[in-house]
């Protein structure tokens, strides 16, 4: 559960040292990383010849034209509850960390409000794709904002859905399930969760270490496993399940993890998970409720 907690969120990051993960540690990383893929690969194939595949895209697709406004609910309400608690994309990204903070974050409510009401949402995309952009230059480190890059993916998919356009030249072709609106979203979450495995736990394992010392989440400390490698195991599932977005792999199985891993570290984390985690459910139906197979496209009702 702690592999999908943002331990930033929770602890002080100079707080302890925590010496870099060794040469032979990187090799089992690696090693394990190959096997997950193919592992996720054999499942996918598996579900798209048995059958799997087009039956949930049978029961599902009547959903498929509630995926634009859930994407546009829950982000407007992030949107939103981070104005009102002083946040930019998170809780480790106050408005105070950069001089136009305030003026950023009161853009990303006005984007918010205009998501919820269902006025101009393109207008409201490009809203939240141009404070995202300037977050990267204005706030330090950048690695903060880098950590939620799914608010680029969020606000690609509100601009590009929709856009008939966009979406028919990629359409039947290979590119189309990475480059499209569903596409850049799912790929966006799997970055982010890259670099969160990265940045908080394989390369930032003093973060994790600090964390698991103020919460001990080590279940498999009674087996013999240190804090060390159950960093190290965490890193390296995070790191698959975000590499397997962006590859389009086994998705639904793959945010179906998410999914219910996010959920249980914001019943375990309180309120800044919950409200933090909330982009999970864009996630959820663009990867569960739009058609794989049936070659179903929704319209989103666009101003």
């Amino acid at each position: 559960m702690h592999m999908f907690a943002h331990v930033k969120w929770f602890v002080d990051e100079n707080h302890v040292d925590a010496n870099p993960l060794t040469i032979p540690e990187w090799f089992v990383v690696g090693l394990l990383l190959i096997i997950g893929v193919g592992v996720l690969w054999a499942i996918h194939r598996y579900m798209q010849k048995s059958g799997i595949e087009k039956w949930l895209d049978t029961k599902l697709k009547r959903f498929a034209k509630l995926i634009p406004y859930i994407v546009r609910y829950t982000t407007g309400i992030l949107l939103l509850i981070n104005a009102a608690k002083g946040l930019l994309f998170a809780p480790n990204v106050p408005t105070h960390v950069a001089d136009i903070g305030s003026v950023l974050s009161i853009a990303l409510a006005i984007a918010g409000i205009m998501l919820i009401i269902g006025f101009k949402i393109r207008i409201a995309a490009w809203i939240i794709l141009l404070v995202y952009g300037v977050s990267l230059f204005a706030i330090s480190p950048i690695i903060d904002v880098l950590d939620h890059i799914e608010y680029a993916g969020i606000g690609l998919y509100l601009l590009l859905f929709g856009n008939a356009k966009y979406e028919k030249r990629f359409a039947g072709k290979a590119l189309e399930p990475y480059l499209s609106p569903t596409g850049l979203l799912r790929a966006s979450v799997g970055i982010g969760l890259m670099i969160l495995a990265l940045s908080e736990k394989l390369i930032g394992i003093a973060n994790s270490t600090a964390f698991l010392q103020q919460y001990h989440w080590n279940f498999l400390f009674t087996i013999g496993v240190t804090d060390r490698n159950f960093i190290i195991v965490a890193g390296m599932v995070e790191l698959l399940v975000g590499l397997t977005l962006v590859l389009n792999i086994a998705p639904r199985l793959t945010t179906a993890i998410v999914a219910g891993l996010m959920t249980m570290t914001a019943i375990l984390l309180g309120v800044d998970e919950i409200f933090g985690h909330l982009f999970v459910l864009s996630l959820v139906a663009v990867v569960w409720l739009n058609p794989h197979s049936l070659g179903h496209k929704g319209k989103q009702k666009t101003s």
